[in-house]
């Protein structure tokens, strides 16, 4: 049976700022509890079954909003979130599907929320990057966003100097020998890491961990170096020019989307796939892992590097997420998570919608309990092994009955409910 619900949100938030005509944060979060009931709105997160609301309503009760993810009404899907500490905003880079239009990285203020300013990549050649900006880091006055096996240096002053919805070129780029899909920096290193998935996201078969994590990711690591014009220690005397070997190697799980470090001493790692519920997975940070022997030394280009294994069967603790968390960062003792659930080319599917980014209390997540029916191993989430992902392409042609949404700000658009389906 079709019905209309309102749901109030924030997806009509432009490149061009949010402007004094929209309400104010508040009114809309006092808007989304006025619909909770009929909307199914928990805590910012939109579903038309209630009970999928309901799975995370211990996510939801310690989560606060924290800002209105950007660039989702021009159709960019949100990808990596970092915290940029010497400005004291987040960035947040996104892709645009089809690669139509160039990537976006967009400045969040981390006291108000609001959005400072967007602005469109280019390469350091001038073209437009349409990268997937899968991963995003800052470290003093350096940003990088990684992808395709890439990583895009650029500076807190090439942000500034460029004008809210204008361009700025990436200064140079170098090649960190994995796929490069997420990022972070912890202390004085530059982590590049890699999205894995069995065959359809392969890695190097050298990355695999030949103990018995079944990790077949790498996250590099370089030392950072503030007197370097580039950033890196290792850039100073590589050859070729743009491939530095890196100073120690994590080995990851598979379906990493973004991790960070706290100020409380946890490598965090968001973790998703498909409409499937997220993970969040507590470890050591490198600096605690470091004081340990390395689990295996790794092969190069010649050189052996440390690694140190992150065994996705054994974190310190794991808690569950809404589906399709991307990147993760800290700020204080919080915790911040974004999504990818509200772009326009993921709503349709996902059972669960979350359109702003959440904060959590870094306490929470060694702390809250999960609840039995969402382990991995009860409903087959992504991060235990790649060989349980094998009907992964099947995530999102299950045949569901159609509902419509109309929103106030966004006009109408077309979510599905829950339907036949075995992988839910």
């Amino acid at each position: 049976m079709r019905r209309r619900i309102l749901i109030s949100c924030l997806l009509a938030v432009s490149l061009a700022g949010y402007g004094s005509g929209l309400r104010s944060f508040a009114a809309v979060q006092a808007a989304r509890a006025v619909a909770q009931q009929e909307a199914c709105l928990y805590q910012g997160l939109a579903a038309i079954n209630p009970a999928e609301c309901e799975r995370y309503a211990i996510f939801g009760q310690a989560a606060r909003l924290a800002f209105p993810v950007p660039g989702l009404a021009q159709g960019y899907v949100p990808q990596g979130l970092c915290y940029v500490a010497a400005i004291d905003c987040f960035a947040v880079s996104s892709y645009y599907p089809g690669g139509t239009r160039p990537s976006l990285l967009a400045l969040v203020d981390a006291s108000t929320g609001r959005r400072v300013k967007s602005l469109y990549l280019l390469l350091p050649s001038g073209l437009p990057y349409i990268g997937h900006g899968g991963g995003v880091a800052a470290w003093q006055e350096h940003l990088w966003v990684v992808s395709d096996a890439t990583a895009y240096h650029l500076t807190v002053d090439d942000l500034f100097r460029a004008a809210d919805g204008g361009y700025v070129r990436f200064r140079d780029q170098f090649r960190p020998g994995c796929r490069a899909d997420v990022a972070t920096c912890t202390g004085d290193i530059l982590w590049v890491g890699e999205y894995c998935l069995g065959d359809r996201y392969a890695t190097n078969p050298a990355h695999r961990d030949p103990g018995g994590s079944g990790n077949i990711g790498w996250c590099v690591g370089f030392r950072l170096d503030e007197s370097s014009r580039r950033g890196l220690t290792a850039l100073q005397n590589a050859s070729p020019a743009d491939r530095p070997i890196p100073d120690v190697i994590l080995s990851l799980p598979d379906q990493v989307q973004g991790l960070t470090a706290t100020t409380g001493g946890l490598l965090l790692l968001s973790l998703s796939g498909g409409i499937r519920p997220s993970q969040l997975l507590a470890y050591p940070d490198p600096e605690t892992l470091f004081s340990r022997p390395c689990d295996w030394e790794a092969d190069f280009a010649g050189q052996k590097r440390p690694v140190w294994v992150l065994d996705p069967a054994a974190p310190l603790a794991r808690q569950i997420l809404p589906p399709m968390s991307e990147g993760v960062a800290a700020r204080g003792r919080e915790v911040f998570v974004l999504f990818e659930s509200a772009a326009p080319r993921y709503r349709d599917a996902a059972p669960v919608i979350a359109d702003c980014t959440f904060a959590l209390p870094e306490r929470w997540i060694l702390t809250a309990e999960t609840p039995p029916d969402l382990l991995p191993e009860k409903n087959g989430i992504a991060a235990i092994s790649s060989k349980i992902f094998a009907r992964e392409g099947l995530t999102f042609m299950a045949k569901r009955d159609k509902i419509q949404i109309c929103d106030s700000m966004f006009g109408s658009v077309n979510l599905k409910k829950k339907g036949e389906c075995d992988l839910w």
